[in-house]
């Protein structure tokens, strides 16, 4: 007879052991405060002392396991938005029927209330710049007194080192100058949180800025470096205000420049007629600055040339230079000069007086102005000079000074009949009449 075998389906159920173990549990809390700073300032005060039993809260918590009796947590609204602080007393696997309330465990918050310890404390530096300066170079910060502060944690600071905390609303650094356990009733500031405790800090007083680099060799001692050095100075970028690279650019501002002569003109492009005797030409010229940082002290130098354009070689320097001071960026400043027709030297014809200014900048090209100018040597003044006559004897007849040309002339003229040696001044002659 054959065996037959009935195969029954099986079905498995898997419950949570989760789900299972949410149930209420039975607690007696203690309320420390509304605030962290309430609960630690309570916790820690010199009066405080245990509850009695019937003053503790009777609350049924839904959660996995009973919280340890110790434990501190913050007790949220259903909301979210406020909560108290409470301490567990007691707590079991129970629950207790006559609860005060029931909470469940998303409304919890485990928080540790760590016990206030005493200190004084001296701000040295909000930075790590002004701290070094601060104790490397002996300079404190200005007033800056010995603070009591209240600081929640299981260890006292060390007493002498330098931790960056964060008592108001900002970070420095603080010196320690003593702590102690308990707390001061007439703190300046208590901290409670844990994250206003932020570092212990290393001094370093061989590198100023933390960059890695000895003061020594530093080219930016208090500023860490970037590793970049743009211009090639040596310094770098992080603290480098001067671009090397940059260059001042000094022009002739034409429209703001004028020249004034005989030719009765103002123009810079004109051409000046000037008598070699009685002209001058005077130069009224507005410098600009165009480039990006201010220009040195330099001159402009006077040439006289054939042509418009400037040849070092060939050029005269009439050594009658203007002397130019510093020019701020994007500044204009006026300069003047006067120069005599006679400082030329006997030229005819066409010439240019070359302005140029002296300075190796950004563009050359606009440092150089050319003035046409045309001189002659009409109505040359008289001079008097000693006016001698001889006969051909060689007795000497007149012996007088004349003023003019004209006047020479005109004695000459009234000779009597005969030959005469003319000696007028330099120049030596002879007349028959």
């Amino acid at each position: 007879m054959k065996n037959f075998y009935k195969i029954i389906p099986v079905v498995i159920i898997f419950i949570s052991t989760s789900v299972l173990a949410q149930t209420y549990k039975a607690h007696r809390l203690e309320f420390l405060g509304n605030s962290i700073q309430e609960a630690t300032q309570y916790l820690s005060s010199y009066n405080y002392s245990p509850p009695a039993l019937y003053e503790l809260d009777k609350v049924n918590i839904k959660i996995d396991h009973p919280l340890e009796p110790g434990t501190t947590f913050k007790l949220f609204n259903y909301s979210g938005s406020n909560y108290e602080v409470y301490r567990v007393y007691a707590s079991s696997y129970n629950t207790i029927e006559d609860d005060d309330y029931s909470i469940p465990a998303s409304r919890i918050e485990l928080y540790p209330i760590l016990p206030l310890k005493a200190h004084r404390l001296k701000k040295v530096g909000t930075n790590k710049i002004n701290l070094n300066i601060s104790i490397c170079q002996n300079s404190p910060l200005p007033n800056t007194p010995t603070r009591k502060i209240n600081i929640a944690t299981f260890n006292k600071l060390e007493v002498g080192e330098i931790y960056k905390l964060k008592i108001s609303s900002t970070a420095a650094y603080y010196k320690v100058i003593s702590s102690s356990d308990g707390s001061f009733t007439d703190d300046d500031r208590t901290i409670t949180n844990p994250e206003d405790i932020i570092e212990k800090f290393h001094l370093n007083c061989n590198d100023y800025d933390y960059d890695g680099i000895n003061n020594d060799n530093d080219s930016c001692p208090t500023t860490p470096n970037s590793g970049i050095d743009s211009d090639g100075d040596g310094i770098d970028d992080a603290c480098d205000d001067i671009d090397d690279s940059a260059e001042a650019d000094l022009k002739f501002n034409k429209n703001g420049s004028f020249v004034t002569s005989d030719a009765n003109t103002f123009s810079v492009d004109g051409t000046h007629t000037l008598n070699y005797y009685t002209s001058s030409i005077h130069f009224d010229f507005l410098i600009e600055n165009i480039g990006e940082i201010e220009s040195s002290s330099t001159k402009i130098e006077f040439y006289l040339s054939g042509n418009s354009s400037f040849n070092p070689e060939y050029d005269a320097n009439l050594n009658k230079d203007i002397s130019l001071s510093p020019i701020p960026a994007n500044s204009a400043e006026p300069f003047s000069k006067t120069i005599f027709a006679s400082d030329l030297g006997p030229i005819t014809g066409t010439w240019y007086i070359i302005a140029k200014i002296k300075a190796d900048d950004a563009d050359n090209s606009n440092n150089i102005l050319p003035i046409k100018i045309s001189p002659n040597y009409a109505g040359r003044p008289s001079k008097p000079k000693k006016l001698s006559i001889y006969d051909y004897s060689g007795s000497e007849i007149l012996n007088q000074q004349v003023e003019s040309k004209s006047e020479e002339d005109e004695i000459i003229q009234n000779l009597e009949k005969g030959m005469y040696i003319i000696k007028s001044g330099e120049d030596t002659y002879k007349v028959s009449k």
